[in-house]
């Protein structure tokens, strides 16, 4: 019969094989913060990559994130002022293309957070729709992974979920309530966009555009304009920062339509 000190041995050692399988079967997932949002056509928003290490180490990461620019467009990238992360592939986005890249080893493998925070990236929303989704590329190369010693210890990888609404900045897109057919093209614009409109009656108008917050940008156009007589404006938005703002067209009947500017650089 096996004595009782053996048994307790045993015991002992079959726990520290449980706890280091446990161990083991720990991974790191990429989180985002907010994982969904819902905008209006034209409205700038924030959402931050995380990694939940779940006190797991690792040594290295890569981040490779694809959107459709039919509805979405980086602004800008801001990478987590940390002395955590070496930056071997400096993070960059291409809005042509739909990526995002970055890559970075981690200064020190161990660690005792739960969460990082690697990168916090704004986007824009383009065009209306239910649902549209930032993803983390897995299947081609290179693709997202986070890794220890050469061996992946990649868990989760989130999803951003966008849903964009109709224009907030627009009366509506019918002749009732946009009576003018106020357009704006290309829009997102990092050059210079063209500004289009057609009146049913002769009136005085005002066409200015403004930041969000209300404040007169520019005047484009102030006169008498005809009735049924297509008109266009060109506004050059290289002196404007990156952001968005409202074309407005008023009349001196006190009819108003506004649509959402957006500049890129």
């Amino acid at each position: 019969m096996k004595s009782l000190k053996t048994i307790i041995k045993g015991a002992a050692l079959a726990g520290a094989l449980l706890s280091f399988l446990a161990t083991s079967a720990q991974e790191a997932s990429f989180t985002f913060f907010p994982a969904s949002v819902e905008v209006y056509e034209g409205e700038s928003f924030e959402t931050q990559v995380l990694i939940e290490t779940g006190n797991v180490p690792f040594t290295v990461f890569d981040l490779h994130l694809a959107f459709d620019t039919e509805y979405l467009q980086v602004m800008d990238i801001e990478i987590a002022e940390s002395n955590a992360f070496n930056y071997h592939s400096p993070a960059e986005f291409t809005n042509e293309a739909g990526r995002i890249d970055a890559a970075a080893f981690k200064t020190t493998p161990e660690t005792s957070v739960e969460s990082m925070l690697v990168a916090t990236i704004t986007f824009v929303a383009l065009t209306q729709t239910d649902l549209t989704e930032v993803e983390h590329i897995e299947e081609a190369f290179p693709r997202s992974i986070i890794a220890y010693g050469g061996e992946s210890v990649t868990g989760e990888l989130g999803k951003l979920a966008v849903s964009i609404n109709g224009n907030a900045l627009s009366t509506g897109d019918t002749p009732e309530t946009n009576p003018f057919n106020l357009s704006i093209w290309p829009n997102p614009s990092s050059d210079v966009s063209k500004i289009s409109f057609e009146l049913f009656e002769e009136e005085q108008i005002s066409l200015q555009v403004f930041t969000l917050e209300g404040k007169l940008v520019e005047t484009i156009f102030e006169g008498s304009a005809q009735s049924k007589t297509p008109y266009q404006f060109e506004i050059d938005v290289n002196h404007l920062a990156a952001g968005n703002y409202s074309c407005r067209l008023s009349t001196s009947s006190g009819k108003v339509s506004s649509k959402s500017l957006t500049v890129v650089q």
